[in-house]
């Protein structure tokens, strides 16, 4: 049976053993558009579709492919991104306090920079 849009997001975020408080908080951390329990709400049961910006950024919360809510199918196998240290980067990075998450993404650009010459 096809799981609607609110239906995946309740998915992922039940995935991660996420409440509700926890999705919006990691996700007002992460982004300049904030969500509120009640937005959230109206996502999961499907009243009311995010924005795709928002679509996006759910999946860049969840280091899924956006194709994942477009698509009928229930498996997450084939829409995860390979890289299992990303999900514990993001994990960390949200416990940490804010500027202490300033100097961990001044370390990483600093890495990818040099990685880029």
């Amino acid at each position: 049976m096809k799981m609607t849009f609110g239906e995946k997001i309740k998915h992922l975020r039940q995935l991660n053993s996420w409440t509700m408080n926890d999705f919006i908080q990691r996700f007002n951390d992460e982004n300049q558009t904030k969500v509120s329990r009640g937005r959230l709400s109206m996502w999961e049961n499907d009243l009311n579709d995010p924005s795709f910006r928002v679509v996006q950024s759910i999946a860049r919360m969840f280091n899924i492919s956006v194709d994942y809510f477009g698509d009928d199918a229930k498996s997450l196998s084939k829409y995860r991104k390979d890289d299992s240290g990303a999900n514990e980067l993001m994990s960390i990075y949200s416990d940490l306090v804010p500027r202490r998450k300033k100097s961990l993404l001044e370390y990483a650009r600093t890495q990818h920079n040099e990685q880029q010459k």
